[in-house]
């Protein structure tokens, strides 16, 4: 996803507009990490914090290239980095057209961003 080059010219999502595809990022998340255990992975707060870190570059920038190590657990994440990536195609917004009927439409930029960061404050928060 391509981030709009000028941020402002968006209006800026609210928590309650992006509260439920942060869930369900969430869930991508928890759901994508119960294996790491099984598989003797020691993934941390700071492992998935980079992985959001890369996520976000990736949203502003999609010809960053995310590259996460040789360890076993960077290629867990590397992975779990992918499924993130690929989560925009897959949700939806609804969104008014000019007849004020709502139509269901791709995440915009903005919108995507607004999830990233907000996913990842909530994972700093619970890093502490």
């Amino acid at each position: 996803m391509i981030a709009p080059k000028n941020p402002e010219a968006e209006e800026t999502p609210d928590l309650k507009q992006i509260r439920p595809i942060v869930e369900r990022l969430q869930k991508v998340m928890t759901e994508y990490l119960v294996p790491a255990k099984s598989m003797r992975l020691k993934i941390e707060g700071a492992d998935i914090l980079r992985v959001l870190d890369q996520a976000i570059l990736f949203a502003e920038d999609p010809e960053v290239k995310a590259a996460f190590g040789e360890r076993p657990e960077d290629y867990f994440l590397d992975g779990l980095y992918e499924e993130l990536i690929q989560q925009p195609g897959a949700v939806f917004e609804k969104v008014p057209d000019p007849s004020g009927i709502e139509q269901y439409v791709p995440l915009s930029d903005a919108i995507w961003l607004a999830c990233l960061k907000n996913l990842r404050e909530i994972v700093r928060k619970g890093v502490r």
